[in-house]
């Protein structure tokens, strides 16, 4: 019951982006356009490696959550950016789990391989943007640690439905859903 109300959520929250998108005349090119500017605005104030970002319609403002990573003191930073103003708040800032601050890196392999590896979240929210054209609702990294597997989830809203499509993060290689045992 509870999954279900949560995907109803989602999918009216990203209905509600996608139709502010639409109503602007936003492509899928100038969503990707930006979500880039948006990203590189808020990774100079808070720098580090993206490990979530998402789209909504609060109060009739296209809100992006970004959510940052930084390797060098271990904190996550959940920032708001408001499209209309330009305006970011810093939400939350947390202490990660599986940072070793002795040695001043993660040992957890999700946040790990998030900041060693060359493939972004942004690099795999433009893969998929290319393959399946819409407006993104959602990008966030995930580890399934029954697999072993650590990969970008991203969520896109086309004209029709909503496509969740999984890269992993090592190689940027588009993967088959990884479904928790």
């Amino acid at each position: 019951m509870k999954w279900s109300r949560n995907w109803v959520g989602m999918l009216f929250f990203c209905a509600m982006a996608v139709g502010v998108c639409q109503a602007a005349g936003v492509s899928s090119e100038n969503n990707l356009s930006a979500i880039n500017a948006i990203a590189a605005k808020v990774l100079k104030t808070y720098p580090g490696s993206i490990d979530s970002l998402s789209v909504e319609k609060h109060r009739g403002v296209l809100v992006y959550e970004v959510e940052v990573v930084n390797p060098e003191t271990g904190i996550k930073s959940e920032i708001k950016y408001y499209a209309d103003s330009g305006r970011m708040v810093l939400d939350d800032e947390d202490r990660m789990g599986g940072w070793d601050s002795a040695k001043k890196r993660f040992i957890d392999d999700k946040y790990r391989l998030l900041v060693e590896s060359p493939v972004t979240l942004l690099s795999a929210v433009e893969k998929v943007m290319e393959k399946v054209p819409g407006q993104l609702c959602e990008a966030e990294l995930e580890h399934n640690r029954a697999k072993g597997k650590v990969f970008f989830e991203i969520e896109v809203v086309t004209d029709t439905s909503i496509v969740k499509m999984f890269v992993d993060v090592k190689t940027g290689q588009f993967i088959a859903p990884v479904v928790d045992d």
